[in-house]
């Protein structure tokens, strides 16, 4: 994050590699957004296998990622963010005099305090794959950096290879900001340019844990009974049919656990589902909050799952050794 701030802040943004992938290549002059699927769909994986439309908005319903992203976001923004000067005997020190230091430091805009907009660079990072803040300046001077919503950020790749950034406001026109005047972040990355997304890559992860939820929500709402169908030794006019159902429901669902029903003569309950425990359903969800935890890189004891042993370390002390050394330093 330092060598991007020093690249992007200190000087013109460097001319890039005229080597790009074959992937890229293709895309050369044509306009791209960061929902564009044609494009982002060849490095970000494909739909979930359950039939879940994974999003970032559902996706953080998910308490594991939630945490996931909070954890992370909020370590990285609690670190100490300043410019350093380098002193001849090759140590460091603040260089607080330095124009950049209060924006870096305390305030980038005057919206945010530095805390909130690296937790958002960070989290845009996690979930979008890529970070964007706008760099405003008066004459050569940087004066603050503005955060810009990955969704509304789109990319260009001109005859030459070089990107150029295009923002949409959610009002007024389209407009163009220059390399040199956008400070781009991206996570792990294939082509060094362009970030990957945890939550397009790990749809198939995220939909099997969001059907996993909805299993469990299903369940609960049922009064944690399998589900049941009537055999009635008779036919039943339609009208029948609906009142029946209806008195199913009220005596159905979590709220009237315990309620027994009264049956008629003739009708006969038969069980045509499957018991919640045999399904091993609770088993299903944590399994979920782990592969959860690998796509992010956080301890799966640090979201709340402490029932099976960590191989992060044997100490507290040595497993947030592991955090900070794997996961947090690698931002």
């Amino acid at each position: 994050m330092t060598k991007s701030l020093s690249a992007v802040l200190g000087r013109a943004a460097r001319k890039p590699s005229a080597s790009l992938g074959h992937t890229l290549n293709e895309w050369i002059g044509r306009q791209i957004g960061l929902g564009d699927g044609g494009f982002w769909g060849q490095f970000l994986g494909g739909e979930s296998s359950s039939g879940k439309n994974v999003t970032v908005d559902n996706a953080m319903q998910l308490s594991a990622v939630w945490s996931c992203v909070r954890i992370i976001s909020t370590s990285v923004a609690g670190l100490p963010m300043g410019v350093y000067r380098r002193e001849a005997d090759g140590g460091r020190k603040d260089a607080r005099d330095f124009g950049l230091y209060d924006i870096v430091h305390t305030s980038p805009n005057e919206d945010m305090t530095a805390f909130q907009f690296w937790q958002a660079m960070v989290a845009a990072m996690l979930l979008r794959g890529n970070a964007f803040a706008e760099i405003l300046r008066i004459g050569n001077r940087v004066i603050a950096l503005d955060f810009l919503l990955p969704s509304r950020v789109d990319l260009e790749l001109d005859s030459d290879g070089r990107i150029t950034y295009w923002y949409r406001p959610k009002k007024g026109a389209r407009r163009q900001i220059q390399r040199s005047d956008m400070l781009h972040i991206p996570a792990f990355s294939l082509d060094g340019r362009v970030g990957l997304s945890a939550i397009r890559y790990g749809a198939d992860v995220f939909g099997a844990a969001m059907s996993a939820d909805d299993a469990a929500n299903g369940t609960f709402k049922n009064g944690l009974l399998p589900a049941v169908a009537f055999k009635v030794d008779r036919v039943l006019k339609p009208e029948q049919r609906e009142e029946f159902r209806d008195y199913v429901k009220q005596v159905s669902g979590a709220l009237n656990a315990g309620r027994s029903p009264v049956l008629e003569q003739g009708i006969t309950p038969e069980s045509i589902g499957i018991n919640p425990v045999d399904a091993q359903l609770l088993e299903s969800r944590g399994y979920s909050v782990e592969e959860v935890c690998r796509w992010f890189g956080v301890p799966p004891w640090m979201v709340g799952k402490t029932d099976a042993g960590s191989n992060w370390g044997t100490g507290l002390e040595q497993q947030m050794i592991a955090f900070l050394t794997f996961s947090i330093s690698s931002i």
